[in-house]
């Protein structure tokens, strides 16, 4: 009987143990890389890449970048939301939203989210794009996790004012071609004026002093913060300047895109050029930038260091493909006949339609 009762007691404490040290997980014990590291096989554990997006979902510039970036490392969308998986890599994206909320105190706070990312899920490397994901995430980190590498897109037109390390950040620096833009709206131009219109934000801050220092001349520049701002500063400019680049809406509050086509529509007195894809039926002539171009850099880049080569080896770099976008709406209503030549290099747009040919 007594033996009996004994090992009634030490089940009994054995049962007592496991209820004390078997519970449920916290939120950041969940994501560590030693409680839930995704294996490929069961064996292999897959390298992490944490993909840092200064904007939102469904901004087309950074889209166009996380969407090569995911094609070219072979990724496939994973069981949860912004999360891509592989046999070597699974990737998570974390957006700063900067775009919409482009306040400091917004972007900051943002910011910290993703700083509490690294913490708890520990990427192996981490991409970003655009200029703001680089101020305010790179800049910070660098200094907290100091064996983590970054390789970075998209920003505009130089890294100085950063101050990255060689060693441990590789990049592909954003540069418009508006020289080529300017070339080729100077001969439909009754000047040598030139104006940039864009909405207020730090990009467009950014783009306008790299515009004047690129281009060697005075720059009439009207960065706005709504709607009524642009549409007053749209039709100021067809007089005082004879040259328009335009940049895109995003930052633009209370955007009304009926009354823009319609104002554009009426009132284009000027050749007008831009460098975004997504808004070549507003402007004569669009040298688009190539978001495809980073985002495959970015990956083959990503691909390099993980397999052990420095963010030195890589380097900054610039991109250098663009596609050309004539409109044929707004070149009848200047009475505008373009080259053969530019015909022969470029996709023709229907503004008032919206077609590309």
């Amino acid at each position: 009987m007594k033996k009996h009762s004994y090992w009634i007691g030490v089940l009994t404490i054995i049962g007592v143990s496991l209820v004390l040290f078997w519970r449920t997980p916290t939120w950041a014990e969940s994501i560590s890389p030693k409680e839930s590291m995704i294996t490929d096989q069961g064996s292999n554990k897959l390298q992490r890449i944490l993909f840092v997006n200064s904007y939102h979902p469904g901004y087309p510039w950074s889209d166009g970048i996380q969407r090569a970036l995911t094609d070219a490392l072979g990724l496939q969308p994973g069981k949860e939301p912004e999360t891509w998986q592989g046999n070597r890599f699974v990737l998570r994206v974390l957006y700063l939203n900067s775009k919409r909320n482009p306040t400091e105190q917004a972007i900051r706070q943002a910011a910290e989210v993703v700083m509490a990312m690294i913490r708890d899920w520990q990427p192996d490397i981490v991409a970003t794009s655009d200029d703001n994901a680089v101020k305010y995430v790179v800049r910070p980190a660098l200094e907290e996790f100091p064996s983590l590498p970054f390789v970075f897109s998209g920003v505009n037109w130089g890294t100085d004012e950063y101050d990255l390390p060689p060693n441990r950040v590789a990049g592909m620096i954003e540069v418009q071609l508006v020289d080529q833009i300017v070339q080729h709206l100077h001969p439909f131009a009754r000047g040598d004026r030139v104006a940039f219109l864009k909405g207020y934000d730090l990009s467009a801050v950014k783009e306008a002093d790299s515009f004047e220092t690129f281009l060697g001349i005075p720059i009439t520049r009207r960065l706005v913060k709504d709607f009524s701002e642009w549409q007053a500063a749209y039709r100021q400019l067809q007089q005082e300047s004879d040259i328009l680049l335009l940049g895109n809406f995003t930052s633009v509050a209370d955007w009304d895109d009926k009354k823009a086509r319609q104002l554009i529509n009426e009132e284009t007195r000027i050749p007008t050029g831009a460098w975004d894809a997504w808004i070549r039926e507003y402007v004569l002539l669009t040298f688009s930038t190539v978001p495809k171009e980073q985002g495959d850099w970015v990956a083959g880049t990503i691909r390099g260091i993980l397999s052990g080569q420095s963010p030195a080896d890589f380097g900054t770099v610039r991109n250098h493909k663009a596609t050309l976008y004539r409109n044929m709406a707004l070149a009848k209503q200047l009475k505008i006949i373009f080259p053969m030549e530019l015909i022969r290099r470029s996709w023709a747009v229907d503004q008032a339609l919206g077609n590309d040919e």
